[in-house]
């Protein structure tokens, strides 16, 4: 099988057109939007705001809240003080 073969048929044809790329990026954040924001403490109240509007985020930043962005409920204090403590299913799943 020749290397485009392969790309075509595990990835699709690609994209017609710049709006059918926006369409697809347009889609995956209203997913985004409807599963994961309505989980983290930090977004949930900003899940109905555009996309411009979201505060943008920095490293230190993320730091400060990532106990309020993740959505897993890790505690980033409780974590960092053990870290032998044991870790939630969701992560030592993966």
């Amino acid at each position: 099988m020749s290397p485009t073969a392969f790309l075509h048929s595990r990835y699709g044809g690609g994209f017609a057109s710049r709006a059918a790329i926006e369409a697809h990026h347009a889609a995956g954040f209203r997913r985004f939007r409807a599963r994961v924001i309505p989980r983290s403490p930090f977004y949930r109240a900003m899940a109905d705001l555009p996309l411009a509007d979201l505060p943008r985020m920095d490293k230190a930043r993320l730091m400060a809240e990532v106990s309020a962005i993740n959505t897993c409920g890790i505690d980033r204090d409780a974590r960092c003080a053990s870290p032998s403590a044991p870790r939630p299913a969701a992560i030592s799943a993966r």
